[in-house]
């Protein structure tokens, strides 16, 4: 069931992320298969994907438009978000004023515990960043 609804809201961020002509995905997951339907689904901008496991970050490279990122610690999102915008900007991939779509989908409540940012469950949220 939970599988279905992160399938589901996965899908309407590619849709959202047309809508809006978002600059950046960022899919917060412990699972692979999230990163895969996601890159599927082709949306029209970058995939970051910010990953705890170092196995994970290895298989998300073989899918298209999909940056996986190696943290030993995901335990502020907000850092972690921060960090991935600014690596961006140092490399000019992303300009100053970008629509940044938001995605958590963790299928292990403990991964979901580690977050301490209680402003973000599962889900989808969109993010401007100046």
């Amino acid at each position: 069931m939970k599988e279905k609804i992160i399938m589901s809201l996965i899908e309407k961020s590619v849709k959202m992320s047309h809508e809006i002509n978002a600059d950046l995905i960022i899919l917060f997951t412990d699972n692979i298969q999230f990163g895969k339907i996601l890159s599927n689904l082709r949306p029209n901008c970058i995939i970051a994907c910010p990953t705890t496991s170092i196995i994970l970050s290895r298989f998300l490279r073989l899918f298209r438009g999909v940056i996986p990122f190696y943290y030993e610690q995901l335990n502020c999102t907000q850092k972690v978000i921060d960090k991935l915008i600014d690596r961006f900007r140092e490399k000019n991939i992303i300009n100053k004023n970008i629509k940044t779509i938001l995605i958590r989908a963790f299928l292990n409540n403990e991964q979901n515990k580690k977050l301490e940012n209680k402003n973000y469950n599962n889900g989808v949220f969109i993010l401007n960043f100046d």
